[in-house]
């Protein structure tokens, strides 16, 4: 079954979480639900590939599935939005199983990273913030030598601790944000010029080789780009998205090429999560799209930038691990 293609599909059932039992891994600003300015119809869509069925998603089946073992999200913050959402869709809203926060263990202490342990299954879900999935190595003057060819050292260093790891990258490869994280992009040790997209497919390719060449303990996801809404300007000039209020019209495209070709050189040991396009029709769920305020940044008066490339929670990123829960169902199956 092809889960990338299908359409989205009324379902009074949705969401599978409010949000009110895991606001304490929740990122304020993604918590729609919690805000009633927001507009939470988007909330009530499940997605119907086409000529089959996604498993229905079971937190229980799934963290026995994870006993005794840790699934990973590495990427930029479109990553920290599946992790939280891993976790929320964990926890239900049910009674509040034992969980334990465990970052220390993987040595994760920037910003935004985490690791939550299930206490029942001995399940650790975590998130590595990798915006580039390149290894980033201190030069002199504030900058950092980015070695493409180079898979993140985290993972070299808890290669042994990881079981299933789902990567990504895709909106920090632009010029102005290559200069605002100071990266001098490295390849073979040496500086080199590249172009942007160049840059990403050699990063994406060598971290999804890198979770290859592990296909023997570790289950490797490339998830592919989520796809952004602005509308009239960019994230940074003007760029607005809180006109979209349905559903777009289903538009079938070619999806993230550069994931792509980084999983085939795997020859199959990894596996390609393809998001882009079902997520590609969803503009209205986005943080901007959902508020119906006159207060916020989304406000049409206001000068503030809004936000059309970060999704509510609950939202769209749950379908992401629906699909990713499919196929971890799948192998045990197999």
């Amino acid at each position: 079954c092809d889960f990338s293609r299908g359409r989205w599909v009324f379902d009074e059932t949705k969401p599978r979480y409010t949000g009110h039992h895991c606001r304490a891994w929740l990122s304020k600003p993604w918590m729609c639900r919690l805000d009633r300015h927001h507009n939470l119809s988007y909330e009530s869509y499940r997605w119907q590939p086409r000529g089959c069925d996604l498993p229905g998603f079971d937190s229980t089946q799934l963290l026995h599935r994870l006993r005794n073992k840790t699934i990973a999200f590495v990427g930029d913050s479109l990553g920290r939005q599946q992790y939280q959402s891993m976790i929320c869709m964990l926890v239900g809203d049910a009674s509040m199983p034992k969980i334990t926060d465990v970052s220390i263990e993987y040595g994760l202490v920037a910003k935004g990273e985490g690791a939550q342990r299930f206490a029942a299954t001995n399940t650790t879900v975590l998130f590595h913030w990798s915006a580039s999935l390149g290894d980033p190595q201190p030069l002199e003057a504030g900058l950092w030598a980015l070695h493409l060819d180079r898979a993140p050292g985290f993972l070299a260093r808890n290669a042994q601790r990881l079981d299933v790891v789902i990567v990504n990258t895709g909106h920090h490869w632009n010029r102005g944000k290559i200069r605002a994280n100071n990266w001098v992009l490295h390849v073979n040790g040496k500086v080199a010029n590249l172009r942007v997209d160049a840059a990403r497919r050699i990063a994406l390719t060598s971290a999804a080789r890198w979770l290859g060449v592990q296909r023997e303990r570790i289950r490797g996801f490339v998830r592919s780009l989520s796809p952004r809404h602005f509308r009239g300007g960019d994230w940074n000039s003007g760029g607005r998205c809180d006109g979209i209020r349905e559903i777009e019209e289903e538009e079938e495209l070619g999806g993230d090429l550069i994931a792509q070709e980084a999983v085939r050189s795997t020859n199959g040991a990894v596996t390609l999560l393809e998001i882009s396009n079902l997520s590609r029709t969803r503009g209205e769920a986005h943080i901007s799209s959902a508020f119906v305020g006159s207060s916020s940044s989304s406000s049409s008066s206001s000068p503030r930038q809004q936000d059309c490339l970060h999704w509510c929670l609950p939202g769209v990123p749950d379908t992401w691990n629906e699909l990713l829960f499919a196929h971890l169902i799948d192998d045990r199956a197999s």
